[in-house]
């Protein structure tokens, strides 16, 4: 992916996508349930909007196990995902940046 595809990919994310791909990372699974906590964003709105972003192969969605039940609701971001959460932090920073 180029620099602009990822940049181009940030700006046009939806808040819950957002939430998702700034609280993730490429290491570890991260819980969508942690992302809904921290967020506010319901649960089952992150659920579908990873699907999403699985789709777009900016990650990819794994199961927990909960209850003795598999769920798929834990993400992991693949390459194309860390390019875009690095663009969705460039953004922040711009935005929280003093003008000068």
């Amino acid at each position: 992916m180029t620099d602009d595809d990822a940049k181009y990919i940030a700006q046009t994310l939806t808040s819950p996508q957002r939430e998702i791909l700034l609280n993730s990372n490429g290491d570890k699974i991260t819980s969508l349930k942690t992302v809904s906590e921290t967020s506010g964003i319901d649960h089952y709105i992150l659920k579908h909007e990873s699907s999403y972003l699985q789709s777009m192969n900016l990650l990819e969605v794994k199961r927990s196990r909960s209850g003795g039940e598999f769920h798929y609701n834990c993400v992991i971001l693949n390459d194309r995902g860390l390019q875009v959460q690095a663009k969705l932090n460039e953004q922040k920073l711009k935005k929280n940046a003093p003008n000068n």
